[in-house]
């Protein structure tokens, strides 16, 4: 058996830390909520680009007073795990497969634009299927262009006075001719659903003929899928599918971007434009109450 090894010296713990030159400092404490500084921050006075959503319309909520303005950025703001936990469509699960993606062209960065029912009701049973709709959820109004609204045979007088200003389009303050509530449906028989929908009526030079802001999503509880260009929606009869345009909304975004891209700037329409796109009601089979069908039902179409 061998002996023990024999050490001439002996190791103990030492009580005093070893220094050390690169040491890193420690990370400056935050406060829960604040963003920590950037080596690479602007410094200050410099100028910074501010982009906001469209903003404003008939939709915002009617806060009269200085209180009521007060209270309502009090309770928004105010962090919580909130008080609805069930609403009409939150028991039914929506999701994208790959029977969803019928696309032209991919990767993209195009819109979302689709076609739906606007109008329909007991004296329009037809209603008006229009086409070039923007579906913007960074959009707080609901917005309808004045040349699609007349082709839909609607007048001036059948609007109302819309309380607040649009602002967003290019930068610029715009004030609506009116609004008007109408039914929008998406689906077809029993997978159908219809809401109404509070349109601010704008007399603006715009690519699109109509705009569904946050409003029309909420109140369809639909889900957009941004890449698959695709929204779905529940009803009663199942899940309704609505597929985007994309040569569409390339047309669109053409014609909005001659001198910026993706920015859709306002302009007052003039004679050349309103003469162009001034088109004549197709007559087409439409739907009655009832399920049935009447020969030479008249459904207006904004393409």
């Amino acid at each position: 058996m061998l002996p023990p090894p024999q050490y001439s010296q002996t190791w103990s713990r030492s009580s005093t830390p070893l220094s050390c030159d690169t040491t890193l400092p420690l990370p400056p404490k935050l406060e829960p909520g604040q963003i920590p500084e950037r080596a690479i921050d602007a410094p200050s006075g410099s100028r910074v680009n501010i982009i906001n959503a469209i903003s404003g319309g008939s939709n915002e909520p009617v806060l009269e007073t200085k209180r009521q303005r007060k209270e309502y950025f009090r309770t928004v703001s105010h962090v919580s795990e909130g008080k609805c936990f069930r609403t009409t469509w939150s028991h039914v699960p929506i999701s994208f497969t790959q029977a969803d993606l019928r696309l032209q062209h991919y990767p993209h960065n195009d819109p979302l634009v689709i076609r739906a029912n606007i109008g329909k009701n007991s004296v329009h049973f037809a209603g008006n299927d229009v086409g070039r709709i923007l579906v913007d959820n960074g959009s707080s109004a609901d917005i309808l262009v004045w040349q699609c609204f007349v082709k839909m045979g609607f007048t001036e007088t059948t609007l109302h006075k819309s309380p607040y200003p649009l602002i967003g389009f290019g930068g610029k303050r715009i004030e609506a001719l009116g609004k008007i509530e109408l039914n929008v449906t998406f689906g077809e028989g029993a997978a159908q659903r219809t809401e109404a929908i509070t349109f601010d009526v704008v007399d603006i030079n715009y690519p699109y003929n109509a705009i569904f802001g946050r409003n029309t999503l909420v109140k369809f509880a639909a889900v957009i899928h941004q890449s698959y260009l695709c929204m779905k929606l529940p009803s009663a009869g199942g899940i309704i599918t609505v597929f985007g345009n994309q040569e569409e909304a390339r047309r669109c975004e053409d014609n909005a971007s001659i001198g910026n891209k993706n920015v859709h700037v306002i302009e007052t329409p003039n004679e050349d434009n309103e003469a162009a796109n001034s088109e004549e009601p197709e007559k087409l089979g439409g739907g009655i109450p009832g399920g049935t069908h009447e020969e030479g039902a008249i459904v207006r179409r904004c393409a």
